[in-house]
């Protein structure tokens, strides 16, 4: 989906999230065929994050960097190693990915630490770092697919966050941070359930009310199951994909029909002078990634 362009300023979030979605989706691919977590692993999901940025990425930071609360009045919360020493440390992280003598959620929970606490990119190393988390279970454990997501829960305690990871800096105090991330883990995992049932909820509501209004065999059938793969899609790339040999005001028609649904609509998205249709489920999820009344 490198192809989606987006207005240079309102939209910059939804750029990301595509690009962040590509990523993933290449992670998965990538152990699914049975590889290691390496660091070239983690360098192709950097690359990937900074496509079209103009950010070299894939490259280990060159310079200090420090993290606090307001770096312009030098309050250094903390001070993550010198570029010298990434590349020894990066290492010895791909080597502890790798061990499979330990519990894989503490070992996602130290892995996690490690990589935030080294910052081996000049940027995106929050991004990164929860990318792995998932990555890493899917590697380790019998998770499937890109079903649980951490962001919200940890930005969430976010002072507790930084607490747990100055303790294991400054006292070597790992207790507080397995303990912390070990209940953002199953808080996360219980939210996770109740987003995919109410995604899984809406698909069906689409498809019920697709069927019943244009049909549940043909051109119309394989429209529907086409945009539930394809969150966001140009009528071209329909046509293209499905080698679609009816008029383009056909396909257009229906896409009509379905947008006077609410399930789909234009979105902010262009692909040159095509107009891209975004299914409603974008929105959906961003919202409930915001509740916490669940």
């Amino acid at each position: 989906m490198s192809w989606l362009k987006v207005s240079a300023s309102p939209f910059p979030k939804k750029r990301a999230v595509i690009r962040c979605r590509k990523a993933m989706e290449a992670g998965y691919e990538v152990l699914n065929r049975g590889a290691q977590m390496s660091l070239e692993f983690i360098r192709s999901l950097h690359r990937t994050l900074l496509e079209d940025t103009g950010e070299n990425g894939g490259q280990w930071r060159d310079a200090q960097t420090s993290i606090g609360p307001d770096p312009n009045e030098g309050k250094v919360l903390y001070m993550p190693p010198a570029p010298s020493h990434i590349p020894a440390l990066m290492e010895n992280l791909e080597q502890f990915m790798t061990r499979n003598d330990l519990n894989p959620l503490v070992q996602a929970a130290v892995m996690y630490a490690q990589f935030v606490m080294i910052q081996p990119f000049g940027s995106m190393n929050g991004q990164i770092a929860r990318m792995l988390i998932p990555l890493f279970l899917t590697r380790k454990t019998k998770l499937q697919g890109q079903c649980l997501v951490m962001s919200f829960n940890l930005r969430l305690n976010m002072n507790t966050y930084c607490e747990a990871l100055c303790a294991i800096s400054g006292k070597g105090n790992w207790e507080k941070w397995l303990e912390f991330f070990l209940e953002v883990l199953l808080e996360s995992c219980k939210d996770s359930q109740f987003i995919l049932k109410r995604m899984q909820e809406c698909m069906q509501a689409f498809l019920r009310y697709g069927y019943y209004t244009m049909g549940v065999s043909g051109l119309p059938r394989i429209m529907l199951e086409y945009v539930l793969a394809h969150p966001l899609f140009t009528a071209q790339d329909m046509e293209k994909d499905l080698e679609l040999k009816q008029p383009r005001q056909k396909v257009t028609h229906n896409l009509l029909h379905l947008k006077g649904s609410e399930f789909i609509s234009m979105s902010d998205l262009n692909k040159g002078r095509a107009a891209v249709w975004k299914i409603m489920f974008l929105d959906l999820a961003e919202d409930l990634a915001g509740m916490k009344s669940w």
